[in-house]
């Protein structure tokens, strides 16, 4: 399975979408923290750094989901059939070995934005455990959507369907999460339970309905 962990990561690495959504996402999210140094006024008197913390997890519903649709090999169908017989490796390997190397890429996006949430705590005078831990809970965005994303992907045919499909599967988890959290856990925890609920009911049905070719009798 290393194998194929390296091969989503090389196909993955090679799209300039990677590199486009990461600059897009940290460009962004500078011009928010440095535009609005004293941040924006809200109810509640919400400092800078939180209200850049929200603009983060925004920026990242947003762009993930297309990262995670446009950047990984296209496998689908009969396409993971045909590379569980050539591998050895059941369905539910194949897709776990792609959900790690996407989990992986989207995490080095999403971290690509701390040097400006720092710049943020120093402004707001956060403490620094505070950051750590969000950092930590926004990890969870990142498997929901490897999770979400790919479900999409074998069940629909071409990116633009996974795409949209993902955009608004994660857009709802987080609205509904974060108007209703579960107790006693942060919208970054409870987005990672749902994302790896889901990989675990994806490797099941992949197990049950990926294992032969399709039937194109008519």
């Amino acid at each position: 399975m290393r194998a194929v962990v390296v091969r989503e990561l090389v196909v993955i690495a090679r799209r300039p979408a990677l590199a486009m959504v990461t600059v897009t996402y940290v460009a962004l999210l500078a011009g928010f923290v440095f535009a609005w140094e004293d941040g924006v006024p809200m109810p509640g008197g919400s400092n800078l750094y939180e209200q850049a913390r929200l603009v983060q997890w925004g920026l990242l519903a947003v762009c993930l989901p297309w990262a995670a649709a446009r950047c990984p090999a296209l496998d689908r169908g009969d396409d993971l059939v045909l590379a569980s017989a050539l591998t050895a490796l059941r369905p539910s390997s194949l897709l776990l070995a792609k959900a790690i190397a996407l989990f992986a890429v989207l995490t080095l996006v999403a971290v690509a934005g701390l040097p400006v949430v720092i710049v943020a705590q120093q402004i707001a005078a956060v403490s620094t455990p505070q950051v750590l831990r969000d950092l930590v809970y926004l990890l969870g965005l990142p498997l929901l959507v490897s999770a979400v994303t790919l479900s999409w992907m074998v069940v629909v045919s071409g990116r633009l369907g996974a795409w949209l499909g993902a955009s608004g599967s994660v857009g709802l988890v987080i609205v509904l999460l974060w108007r209703w959290r579960p107790v006693g856990l942060d919208v970054g925890l409870a987005s990672a339970l749902v994302g790896l609920t889901l990989a675990v009911w994806l490797a099941s049905w992949s197990d049950r309905s990926l294992r032969y070719l399709a039937d194109r009798n008519t």
